[in-house]
This record gives C-alpha cells, sequence and structure tokens, in this order.
C-alpha cells in the first residue's frame, strides 16, 4: 500500500454545498482502494487571499511579494501528492476566492513557462452547477486545470455535476453520486 497525502481545496461558500459533499464521498472512496490515504482539506473562504497586482515582481524572484494566506496553500500543495479541488461553477468560472487564488500562481506560471521542471502530481477536479450543460463547465474547468498545471499537477479526473440548485442536492441525487463513485475508483486505479 503506498502512503497518499491529498490535499483537498474547497471553494464552496455554502454550509451544506453540494461540491463539498461529493468530494467527501470521492475520498471515502479512495480511502477504500488505499487505507493509507491522509486528508488535508483547505476551505479557501476563511482565509486572506489578496488579489494579484501584476507587479511581476515574481518573474525574476519566482515569489509573490503579497503576505496573507495564499504562501500556507502552495506550502500544502508541494507536499501533497494528489490534489483535489471541489466548488461550484458561478458565472460559468470559479467563485472569487478560488479565482484570486488560481491569479495569485504568477510565480508558478513564470516557473513553468521557462520550462522548469516538475515531477508530475495527480489531481482531480469536482465542480457542481445549477445548469447541467457542458458550456457551464468550460471556463471553470479551464482556469483549475491550468491551476493545477502550473503547480505540477496533471489533471487526471474532472467530475461536473449539474443540477445542483440549493443545500444537499448531492446527497439526495443517487446518480450524482454513482459518478463519483466511478470517477474515484478510476482515479485509484490508474
Amino acid at each position: 500500500m503506498i502512503n497518499i497525502k491529498a490535499l483537498v481545496i474547497t471553494a464552496s461558500t455554502r454550509k451544506q454545498s453540494n461540491s463539498v459533499a461529493a468530494t467527501k464521498l470521492f475520498i471515502r472512496t479512495l480511502k477504500i482502494k488505499n487505507a493509507a490515504l491522509t486528508v488535508k482539506t483547505i476551505d479557501i473562504n476563511p482565509l486572506k487571499i489578496k488579489p494579484c497586482t501584476a507587479c511581476l515582481k515574481c518573474r525574476e524572484s519566482y515569489a509573490c511579494v503579497i503576505k496573507d494566506d495564499v504562501s500556507k496553500i502552495l506550502k500544502h500543495l508541494a507536499t501533497a501528492t494528489v490534489v483535489i479541488i471541489a466548488s461550484p461553477v458561478y458565472f460559468m468560472g470559479a467563485p472569487a476566492k478560488l479565482k484570486a487564488l488560481i491569479d495569485r500562481s504568477e510565480p508558478a506560471w513564470f516557473k513553468y513557462s521557462k520550462g522548469m521542471k516538475k515531477k508530475w502530481k495527480n489531481g482531480a477536479i469536482i465542480l457542481t452547477a445549477e445548469a447541467n450543460n457542458r458550456s457551464t463547465f468550460v471556463g471553470a474547468k479551464n482556469e483549475i486545470k491550468s491551476f493545477l498545471a502550473v503547480n505540477g499537477i496533471k489533471t487526471k479526473t474532472t467530475v461536473t455535476l449539474g443540477t445542483m440548485q440549493g443545500e444537499n442536492i448531492f446527497i439526495q441525487d443517487k446518480k450524482a453520486q454513482r459518478k463519483i463513485i466511478k470517477a474515484a475508483m478510476e482515479f485509484a486505479n490508474d
């Protein structure tokens, strides 16, 4: 059994979040496949995440000059072997706090764009939205996938769950639960 250290980043502001409930089932399924899995969950909503100011000082130093909670998230990101991002979709994109975190990946982007080698980790994206059409998820999926890539994380799985209007919908939706379990099993088997 391989020791896997998973980092889960959640972005929903709801107490009974569908994306968080789906991620909990995803993690429970992964634990069935690998009991050595340890999980660190970070809810980004209470954290202090200032927006990128496009100062470009990170172009040479590969470090952001803004001092807030982003550095703590990036430390956890660096030590994780698996990263899972769970988020609702707002206006076809990531919620504000998650988008701010993504934008603050400029230092990682500059390293990535200069071809600095990384040891790739595996990642998963779990998205929920009220609408249930493919185009609803494209913007958020691409934003998060780019964030993962510049941080050395290959997106192995993306699960999109539509018709998740309101709290606790996922808990009642057996089809959505089966979709999460299937995705987690495939993720664990690769």
